[in-house]
């Protein structure tokens, strides 16, 4: 849910924030994780978050080995 009380957008944003997250308008490093728009219907919504999580899995790791491994 984005809208209305239970935002659930809100409470990730909290949270990152609660763990020292900051939102700047510019970065000279910034990384993008291109996505599509989820789809209508409850089970292909499911499989379309299922999806975007396991390649932001596979996006972070390598964002993660480009830091401690920069040389590859």
């Amino acid at each position: 849910a984005t809208q209305g009380e239970p935002c659930a957008m809100t409470s990730l944003i909290e949270t990152y924030r609660f763990l020292g997250g900051l939102f700047v308008d510019h970065a000279a490093f910034a990384v993008q994780v291109a996505g599509d728009a989820p789809p209508d219907g409850r089970l292909n919504r499911w499989e379309w978050l299922c999806r975007s999580a396991y390649a932001a899995k596979d996006e972070a790791e390598a964002l993660w080995q480009k830091l401690i491994d920069p040389i590859q």
